[in-house]
């Protein structure tokens, strides 16, 4: 039995082509790492209770756009 992430089945539930889920889920990936690169340089220049607040709360925005705006493939990669 093979498992799939949320954000894939998420996505192919709205109606969209699997390819699409897996190019999503693909463009997730790549900027989580550029994230994490980003974050671990800012870390020098900001402190890290202030970045990581930040992250947080940026995160709560985007997770409620996403949920509250119509589902099109702009969101969708916006979201990724």
């Amino acid at each position: 039995m093979t498992t799939k992430p949320h954000f894939y089945t998420q996505i192919t539930a709205y109606g969209f082509d699997q390819q699409i889920a897996a190019f999503a889920l693909s463009a997730y990936g790549i900027a989580t790492l550029i994230g994490a690169v980003l974050s671990g340089g800012l870390c020098g220049h900001i402190s890290m209770k202030n970045l990581l607040g930040g992250l947080y709360a940026s995160r709560v925005i985007m997770v409620l756009a996403f949920l509250l705006l119509p589902k099109n493939l702009v969101i969708i990669f916006g979201f990724a």
